[in-house]
């Protein structure tokens, strides 16, 4: 089996609830991480290993996220909208004659940013002999995510979905990206709401199939909530883990040895405000006065007169951010004052 051979589908009917206010308007894969829609991020990936046979599952804004990946990607994608909510197992089982009977596939998030090796994950899959292959990552607080637990040969012996602390002893978690025989459809009900975590996993694990884990060493990050959100806006703009991939001759990137910067198309810059480190700034914007700027995200079409750090600023909503896991640098000196006195 040649991994450009692999049919895949990305789902990306989710809601974004817990992005919102900045989901009001704009469906959760439309997300820009560096300027670019996320799912753009996840259709790269595929292509850059020959996969082009790629179906998209969609439910909210679905007529947003087909525009978008229509005038900006040259070839066909196949689209399948849900009528009603089917869950994520349920979206790929509503797909079943669209997929190779025979062949195993892959799902993948198209609201998460990720580099994994998936001619790894495949090689891994086929070499296990398992029903099901899992992308896993260690982290620091797995409460957020589905909790998987293995035996030593690296196959699931329990899946705890979002548990509590007191339940938790294991740092492994579900990253969303399966390798799927296509047998195992026939397990999910048709036209229901059914998940993978909820549904789908315990079911497999009772009946005795088997589900293998495909331990992820590159990047993964789930931006499901505003502080992942920004996290992974920084994360590509420092090219942590392997993001670099996805920036090769990148128009506005900005890379010295103390400042990381990304400025988009026809955004004005006073001469008087100062930018500092790990700053996104999105097309349009107008950003003026005796300002500076650091840690932040500025969106698109933004008027922007005051400081900020530690801010994504909208032209509807200035939200300040928490974050107390960054894993991007900082800069070990200060940084030097850039302007920029015309349209970028």
């Amino acid at each position: 089996m040649k991994i450009q051979d692999t049919k895949a589908i990305i789902m990306a009917g989710g809601r974004g609830t817990r992005l919102m206010p900045l989901t009001k308007k704009l469906p959760k894969p439309l997300m820009p991480v560096l300027n670019r829609p996320v799912i753009f991020y996840t259709i790269d990936l595929l292509r850059n290993y020959g996969i082009n046979n790629i179906g998209i599952t969609l439910m909210h804004m679905p007529q947003m996220i087909i525009n978008s990946t229509n005038q900006n990607f040259l070839g066909r994608f196949d689209y399948f909208i849900e009528e009603h909510p089917l869950g994520t197992a349920g979206s790929v089982k509503s797909v079943s004659n669209w997929l190779d009977q025979t062949a195993p596939f892959i799902v993948i998030s198209g609201d998460a940013l990720t580099n994994i090796d998936l001619d790894g994950i495949v090689k891994a899959h086929l070499s296990s002999n398992a029903d099901i292959t899992m992308a896993v990552k260690e982290v620091k607080n797995p409460a957020l995510y589905g909790v998987v637990k293995t035996d030593k040969d690296g196959f699931i012996s329990e899946f705890l979905e979002k548990p509590k602390n007191g339940e938790i002893d294991s740092n492994l978690i579900n990253c969303g990206i399966y390798i799927i025989n296509p047998q195992i459809l026939k397990k999910i009900p048709k036209n229901i709401a059914f998940d993978f975590s909820r549904d789908l996993f315990p079911l497999i694990l009772k009946s005795g199939k088997k589900i293998f884990t495909y331990k992820l060493d590159g990047y993964w990050c789930d931006i499901g909530c505003i502080e992942e959100y920004f996290k992974a806006n920084m994360d590509m703009l420092n090219e942590i883990n392997g993001l670099n991939m996805f920036n090769k001759n990148r128009e506005g990137l900005l890379n010295t040895a103390i400042r990381r910067t990304f400025l988009g198309k026809n955004s004005f810059i006073g001469l008087k405000v100062e930018i500092g480190n790990n700053v996104v700034i999105g097309d349009n914007c107008y950003i003026n006065g005796n300002i500076s700027l650091s840690d932040c995200i500025i969106a698109d079409n933004t008027f922007l007169d005051v400081s900020c750090h530690n801010v994504i600023a909208t032209p509807e909503h200035y939200i300040p951010i928490q974050v107390s896991h960054q894993i991007f640098q900082k800069p070990q000196e200060k940084p030097q004052i850039a302007v920029n006195n015309g349209y970028n």
